[in-house]
């Protein structure tokens, strides 16, 4: 199966749907739908609110990882991220975000990844161009509209600004391009709030960036679950030799974003009060190209169908509570 992913073709693009359809078999057949809670944002009340049936928002999330997929490998084609070319960083994608049960129903974090997705293709085309102002307005407006869905996604406009500042250089003109993307979302955001006779202050005040500076609570996860995310992260960063060696200069700042990307969701975690294992479905996109780079390192195909064979059951097992 792995080699039908390894080759760069329109067909084999289309197999990973049917394949999404596969791992996530569980959630078609057990529908579990998202419960709306009062500290959500209207903009995610009103997503949860049209897609009411557990069945509904469980196609919805398989159709958006299936476009998550698509252009993660339209950005290591794009960019030149990976040698040889293949379809594998999306389909680690894919088996990442369906890898735990929570993972299992639609959440705002998953719908919130399509726009971080966007701006982060966006920062990555600014490389030596000098006239960016319409991209890094781009870049503020979907990191924005993120945070109307998850407030705390705000914050990676701190990546915004380190990845144009890794790229290029960049003038403080440049940054108000890029926070005036940002306003337009909010100041748009807060007409309609008027329009529809719901207190403003309120409202935007959950989309802040003000960290919290708490210890985040663990209890509401299993040990073995937050293992596995640090532990594929570890390995991600211990790899970070590998991943820049024999590269173009340009390529390995282009890595090294997504370096930072991970460093940014760290600091994230300051701004939550609690955990749960949803809040780590943006940690995805990096470590899904970063980790198909191990993998085509590899040199036996039967190693690489081994590997994948032992994610699959690990994935089916955890999701079909046999573990």
């Amino acid at each position: 199966m792995i080699g039908i992913f390894k080759n760069n073709l329109f067909f084999n693009s289309l197999l990973l749907l049917p394949y999404i359809v596969i791992i996530r078999i569980h959630s078609l057949l057990y529908p579990l739908k998202y419960t709306v809670q009062e500290s959500d944002t209207l903009t995610t009340k009103f997503i949860f609110n049209f897609l009411e049936s557990g069945i509904g928002q469980n196609i919805f999330a398989i159709v958006l990882i299936y476009f998550h997929v698509l252009y993660i490998n339209r950005l290591v084609i794009k960019h030149r991220l990976s040698n040889p070319i293949t379809l594998l960083p999306g389909m680690f994608y894919a088996l990442l975000v369906s890898i735990l049960p929570e993972y299992a129903m639609l959440s705002p974090y998953l719908i919130g990844n399509t726009f971080v997705l966007i701006a982060l293709g966006q920062i990555s085309i600014t490389y030596k161009k000098p006239k960016s102002a319409d991209i890094l307005f781009d870049v503020g407006f979907f990191i924005a509209v993120a945070g109307l869905i998850v407030p705390v996604y705000i914050f990676l406009l701190l990546l915004g600004f380190i990845g144009i500042f890794v790229l290029r250089s960049m003038k403080i003109k440049e940054l108000l391009q890029m926070c005036s993307g940002i306003l337009l979302v909010l100041f748009a955001y807060s007409g309609i709030l008027y329009l529809i006779d719901i207190e403003i202050i309120p409202e935007l005040a959950k989309v802040s960036i003000i960290p919290r500076l708490l210890l985040v609570d663990l209890r509401g996860m299993m040990l073995y679950k937050v293992l596995i995310i640090v532990g594929i992260a570890i390995f991600a960063v211990l790899s970070y030799g590998k991943y820049t060696v024999k590269k173009s200069i340009q390529v390995q700042k282009k890595i090294d974003i997504l370096f930072w990307f991970m460093m940014v969701q760290l600091l994230m975690l300051f701004m939550y009060t609690s955990l749960n294992a949803n809040q780590s479905l943006m940690l995805f996109i990096p470590l899904s190209i970063l980790l198909s780079f191990n993998f085509i390192r590899i040199k036996s195909n039967l190693v690489q169908e081994l590997i994948h064979l032992g994610v699959l059951i690990l994935l089916f097992t955890l999701n079909f509570g046999l573990l």
